[in-house]
């Protein structure tokens, strides 16, 4: 394997990582949101959604990012 394969296969690994690695972390923070609703903090609330919503957005751009990366080995 080239160097450049190598590194190709550690930058694919990174994304892979990163994806998984937040969308956990968004997992994390939709609980943290219904724990404010229920605690009746709709400010926590709204903004927890909201920061989930913009980490949903990150996954969605290593998703693509990943897919690109998967594209140009076929």
């Amino acid at each position: 394997m080239a160097k450049d394969d190598d590194e190709e296969e550690k930058l694919k690994s990174m994304v892979k990582y990163g994806l998984n690695h937040n969308a956990e972390h968004r997992a994390e923070i939709r609980e943290w949101a219904k724990s404010a609703k229920e605690l009746d903090k709709p400010e926590a609330h709204d903004s927890l959604v909201s920061a989930s919503e913009k980490l949903g957005q990150v996954i969605d751009h290593l998703g693509r990012a990943l897919e690109e990366l998967n594209r140009e080995e076929d």
